[in-house]
């Protein structure tokens, strides 16, 4: 069953406590929660299509509209290309959102990242692999948003109105060189910082990372489950919106740093240790910290490269999210650390496209705050996955008939080890693994190790991935459910409430139960029950596994090439066979590079100094070669490496009289 809960309004409770009719009443009531409380969780659903999907352009007529929230790689299809100037220029359109967004922060051209600092003002690249041939324009989808004015001027099918309003997306310009674009045409995607939400906390909409707040737009958003704000237990979203911001204590993650007082930049010294914006850092030094910055103090981290090296620090979580950093003056003096201690207790990061369904889009949004969304007496009500303080305590003078136990899941539904998959920013943004979460007191019980894989594709921090991780496990351990008919005293709880049962025939005493589900009956209410622990939410730091320190792989940089090293050329005399006399040849070596197995040839050439252009060689993938029938003079000598995707190094140059 879904988490989202449709259900009668309460007006049956008014009538039966008004007199009406019983039978009416009880027709119309009914509060059904979700069926997932009363199993384990859901099997984990595919999402490697929708993770290519979002990083891929899609070379498509007709394509869904994707939905951004918090902060994600997006990519679309690829609404329009022409060419220029005899091909020299290529424009292509991308759309990344069907919605206004926050934020386009970075762009990758074939996974190479272009930032906003590589960029000058007209959006030309200044710096890097793509510096003088690459323009990337940047549009955020407003109501009111025009066409680009470079397009416009550039292209004749482009007009001025072709403006995308509502739509957020890049205009990206190649300049045509070989080397540069070796594999042809890159794929195109953004880091985006999606769709601004209401804050329930403040009737502020901006950008978040807040699960609840996200929920709650979603279900009020016409490409969702389109309800109306009236619809909405803002209340519940409040509550759920300030447990998902709690800080929760990581173990200790410490870093060096060093800081640039004229960007504000501090870069860490290993990026492989995850911070995430609004982790909770504190510093110490060894000598004095860069001005602006002082020891004992609680900041938090907004970062400035996609895998955390680069941070910037706020004074609050407020400033840390809107990206409004510490003015720092200088850059002290010692060894200065950096240390993580806390991060957010939920976040939600992610995108789909809207020819899902929503109600699964939804059951996915709320696996980041391992909550639930409840329909009842005509509003939806959000709930963040947190320990819940009892709203009432029963004893068997509320029964109107005997008890109904189920002390166990059936065999088939335990597990005791939980994994799954995240999407991380220290993977490109592809889904990756968490560490399993085992509990070794629950494999002895069940005598084997028994496996549920779970799918967190709004989660991309690994330690917030295994805390989830971890509340799954737990909550399916809490399998006693109850069917119980009680009286009409128990209509002062409502589903989700937890409540203490006191039986002595089963040997309760303030024994703690959620409410699962309340109906009305000829007897009274019928009410289902399942145990409950608050420990379920408890996380103790060091219980987590770090992001792994030795990564699977090492491979180069495969649009680096590096340029061959040992260029020589030797002068050597030889004597033709048809009697033209003694002539002169240039015997060409360079080193191959021992371990260079991705290189597969080296292009050789040679002019004179005075002539216009080269004469190549060859193409080969031996370290030498000779060229023949030279005339005494100066020559320039050049090689360079060509590897399996036909990128290519800069030339190796030598200067030799013959």
């Amino acid at each position: 069953m879904s988490e989202v809960l449709n259900a009668a309004v309460q007006a049956g409770i008014v009538l039966a406590m008004s007199g009406g009719n019983w039978a009416a009443a009880a027709a119309v009531f009914a509060l059904v929660l979700a069926g997932s409380y009363l199993a384990p969780e859901p099997e984990a659903p595919d999402f490697s299509s929708e993770t290519r999907d979002r990083s891929t352009v899609v070379r498509s007529a007709v394509a869904a509209r994707r939905i951004v929230y918090g902060e994600m790689v997006s990519s679309g299809p690829l609404v329009f290309a022409a060419a220029t100037e005899e091909n020299k220029f290529l424009h292509l359109v991308i759309p990344l959102a069907g919605h206004e967004c926050e934020a386009i922060k970075s762009v990758h051209l074939s996974d190479q990242e272009i930032t906003e600092a590589m960029l000058d003002g007209s959006g030309n690249v200044t710096s890097g692999r793509y510096n003088g041939k690459v323009r990337v324009k940047k549009h955020l989808g407003a109501s009111d948003q025009a066409a680009d004015a470079d397009l416009v001027s550039e292209v004749d099918q482009w007009t001025t109105d072709h403006r995308l309003r509502g739509v957020a997306y890049v205009y990206i310009r190649l300049e045509y060189d070989q080397d540069v674009f070796a594999t042809g045409i890159p794929n195109i995607k953004a880091v985006v910082r999606g769709k601004k939400v209401l804050d329930t906390r403040d009737s502020v909409t901006r950008w978040t990372r807040n699960p609840a707040l996200i929920a709650r737009d979603y279900l009020t958003s016409s490409d969702g489950i389109g309800c109306s704000s009236d619809e909405i237990a803002d209340a519940t979203v409040t509550a759920a919106a300030n447990i998902c911001d709690e800080y929760v204590t990581t173990t200790a993650v410490a870093d060096t740093f060093t800081a640039d007082a004229a960007t504000e930049i501090c870069t860490r010294s290993d990026s492989k240790k995850q911070f995430e914006t609004g982790d909770r850092v504190q510093l110490t030094t060894t000598g004095t910290l860069p001005a602006g910055l002082a020891t004992s103090t609680n900041y938090y981290v907004v970062p400035v490269t996609p895998t955390g090296a680069g941070v910037k620090l706020a004074t609050t979580l407020a400033n840390a999210l809107a990206g409004t950093a510490i003015n720092i003056t200088g850059a002290g003096s010692g060894t200065h650390t950096v240390t993580k201690n806390a991060q957010l207790r939920y976040t939600c990061d992610g995108s789909r496209k809207l020819d899902a369904k929503p109600i699964e889009l939804i059951e996915t949004l709320l696996s980041s705050l391992a909550g639930h969304v409840i329909y009842t007496a005509g509003k939806y009500n959000v709930y963040a996955g947190a320990a819940t303080t009892q709203s009432a305590s029963f004893d068997e003078d509320i029964l109107a008939g005997p008890i109904q136990v189920q002390p166990k899941f059936s065999r088939r539904s335990l597990f005791n080890q939980v994994r799954g998959t995240h999407t991380s920013a220290y993977t490109f943004w592809q889904d990756s693994d968490f560490p399993r979460i085992t509990n070794a007191t629950y494999i002895d019980q069940d005598g084997e190790t028994i496996t549920k894989d779970i799918a967190l594709p709004w989660t991309t921090d690994v330690v917030r991935a295994q805390r989830l991780a971890k509340i799954v496990l737990e909550r399916s351990r809490q399998s006693i459910v109850v069917e119980m008919p009680c009286n009409l005293s128990v209509l002062n709880v409502a589903v989700h409430d937890v409540i203490r049962i006191t039986n002595s025939k089963f040997g309760w005493t303030n024994k703690e139960f959620r409410v699962q589900q309340m109906m009305l009956s000829a007897t009274g209410v019928s009410m289902t029950l399942q145990e409950y622990a608050s420990t379920v939410w408890d996380w103790n730091s060091g219980e987590e596994t770090e992001i792994d320190a030795a990564p699977d792989t090492n491979l180069p940089d495969a649009y680096s090439v590096t340029t061959p090293s040992g260029l020589a050329v030797e002068e050597e005399l030889y004597t033709t066979r048809n009697s033209a006399g003694v002539k002169t040849r240039a015997i060409f070596s360079w080193s191959t590079g021992a371990g260079n197995a991705d290189i597969l040839n080296y292009e050789v050439r040679y002019k004179e100094t005075a002539a216009a252009s080269y004469k190549t060689v060859a193409i080969m993938g031996e370290g030498i070669t000779e060229v023949s029938d030279l005339k005494p003079t100066t020559y320039f000598f050049e090689v360079r490496a060509i590897n399996a995707m036909g990128v290519r190094s800069p030339f190796a140059q030598l200067t030799k009289e013959i």
